[in-house]
């Protein structure tokens, strides 16, 4: 039985193909850099001699009691019910 033969593959052709039948849209370039920032010496940030501490202390690294994961459970709802209420407050777009 002979063998059937595929016809060639080429993806040019297949991009081209695809190009041609997607409208034309004229996209305009927005040049994302940002305009008020000016740079040199007056607007360099000289970070010479700052120190860097850990925000945690290391006895912060204890596993927590039963009584403070709830405590840490009832502040989370706490501020997520603040959250939400303020997201109700802003004005619609």
């Amino acid at each position: 039985m002979p063998e059937r033969r595929e016809p060639a593959f080429d993806p040019e052709d297949a991009a081209r193909a695809v190009a041609d039948s997607l409208p034309d849209i004229e996209t305009p370039v927005i040049d994302v850099q940002d305009l008020e920032y000016q740079p040199g010496p007056a607007t360099r940030v000289n970070n010479a001699g700052v120190e860097v501490r850990p925000a945690r202390a290391p006895d912060d690294d204890a596993p927590l009691s039963e009584e403070q994961l709830v405590e840490a459970d009832e502040a989370a709802r706490e501020a997520l019910a603040k959250f939400e209420e303020s997201i109700r407050k802003l004005p619609p777009d």
